[in-house]
């Protein structure tokens, strides 16, 4: 295995040397990994290395030692590693993951979080010997694999927090703030984000589905405008855009990029502005700072920031359209859910059941929001889509 030179990290080598060990234990456990499960599994590492970094105060002797327990293909703990483990400056060690936890609370969604506190409990458990009954080669004693999960509380005022108030949608929309931009692109950030929100409140749409989003997959055909969306998975599904309005959206939004960008159906249909990536598809972490943004500008308390991202734009969705009577069935399908914890079990249904529901649940919202952002859907109606 190659090492890790010091002088390029202080983190352990150990870490870096033993991931692909690590992966290659839980293939026997699990029998496979898919791709996006080991880009999942890698991305956990990365992140966590990347915070012991910029907080592990490590001496020469604890590197040095550390460095040289990686360059063994089968480590020898010596009581000077143990010396070195019960140290609280050692990276490995349950107060430090403790702290790792706590900032990816300040970031993510709760959920996220756990996902990430399981990945890095099998990494330790796996340094540590793994379960008891499989008496595989001990790499390092530690007890961080012991570190407990977030608990979520599952009563109803819990999950009620995280959707969208309709209320706070007409904020956001009115607190657009794009300053920071140079006037030529003031106007098409703008329509930018206020297309990805009509599309995320109106659709329920994952980020990801937005972002690989082409040209081409906005249609007019037959009696309205419909998308082609890549989910989840990639899983393809074909949506009806039921509320005009969000078609306005998309319509204006791709105008003003045509004013800027030359753009074919196969280009990416929402692209980033920043100098780094200019023109490229828009990524889901770039959404996220356009959602935090909205929120943190609304007038509302700390606690219910706290619980508000980008994705409860689709608790909005699931929330209101229920009310409105779409059955639990029929936001399945729109969601692309394939959980009972969150609707119910996916089941087969003809779109168009789900369509007339759509626009009858968001038609009164979408005409509020019409006059927040002064878009006229006659105004657009001889506009054709590209592709």
């Amino acid at each position: 295995m190659e090492l890790v030179k010091v002088e390029q990290t202080k983190t352990p080598a150990i870490f870096i040397n033993l991931v692909d060990e690590w992966l290659q234990y839980r293939i026997t456990k699990k029998k496979r990994l898919s791709e996006s499960t080991v880009s999942t599994y890698l991305g956990v590492i990365r992140q966590l290395q990347k915070f012991l970094n910029y907080n592990s105060e490590l001496d020469d002797k604890t590197i040095q030692v550390f460095n040289e327990l990686a360059r063994q293909e089968r480590p020898v703990i010596t009581p000077e590693m143990i010396n070195l483990y019960n140290q609280e400056k050692s990276p490995l060690n349950i107060n430090k993951l403790g702290m790792w936890k706590e900032s990816l609370l300040n970031n993510l969604q709760v959920e996220t979080v756990n996902l990430y506190i399981v990945v890095a409990k099998s990494f330790f458990r796996f340094l540590n010997g793994g379960d008891k009954e499989e008496n595989i080669f001990q790499y390092y004693p530690n007890d961080c694999y012991e570190i407990k999960t977030v608990t979520v509380e599952s009563d109803e005022d819990t999950y009620k927090k995280e959707y969208v108030r309709d209320k706070w949608l007409y904020q956001m929309l009115k607190n657009i703030d794009v300053s920071v931009m140079s006037k030529k692109y003031q106007d098409l950030e703008r329509a930018r984000n206020i297309a990805l929100i009509m599309i995320k409140r109106f659709m329920g749409l994952r980020d990801i589905g937005i972002s690989r989003l082409t040209h081409k997959d906005f249609k007019e055909y037959g009696n309205g405008y419909w998308l082609d969306v890549q989910d989840k998975g990639k899983k393809k599904k074909k949506l009806k855009l039921c509320i005009p309005d969000v078609v306005t959206a998309i319509k204006a939004y791709k105008h003003e990029l045509s004013n800027i960008i030359d753009f074919t159906g196969n280009d990416p249909m929402f692209v980033s502005l920043s100098n780094n990536s200019y023109g490229r598809a828009l990524s889901r972490a770039s959404m996220r700072k356009v959602h935090r943004a909205l929120i943190d500008s609304l007038d509302i308390t700390l606690d219910e920031k706290k619980v508000v991202s980008g994705h409860s734009f689709r608790h909005a969705f699931a929330t209101y359209g229920y009310e409105a009577g779409i059955s639990l069935d029929e936001i399945q399908q729109q969601l692309g859910h394939s959980s009972t914890k969150m609707t119910r079990r996916y089941t087969r249904m003809k779109p168009e059941q789900v369509w007339g529901g759509v626009e009858k649940a968001f038609e009164g919202t979408a005409n509020k929001v019409s006059q927040i952002i002064g878009y006229s859907n006659e105004e657009w109606k001889t506009e054709t889509s590209v592709g």
